[in-house]
């Protein structure tokens, strides 16, 4: 029982090790996914509102130009 693969508490030590890694490493993604969900909410939202003021030019234009009044 002098080598490691042979020893029951290494191979269980080795399992248990690789199990925390897997958690680790688990627990890791759903941070990142987690983050970049938050931050592309903020992005998004900056999108729509960059939207609605081209919007509100678009509607300042075209009421200035008087087209849109009914006759």
């Amino acid at each position: 029982m002098d080598e490691r693969g042979d020893d029951p508490a290494v191979a269980l030590d080795q399992v248990s090790r690789r199990n925390q890694m897997k958690r680790l490493m688990a627990m890791m993604l759903i941070a990142m996914f987690s983050l970049g969900t938050l931050s592309a909410c903020n992005t998004m939202k900056g999108v729509g509102k960059d939207v609605e003021k081209v919007g509100d030019k678009v509607q300042e234009k075209a009421d200035d130009t008087g087209g849109t009044d009914p006759r």
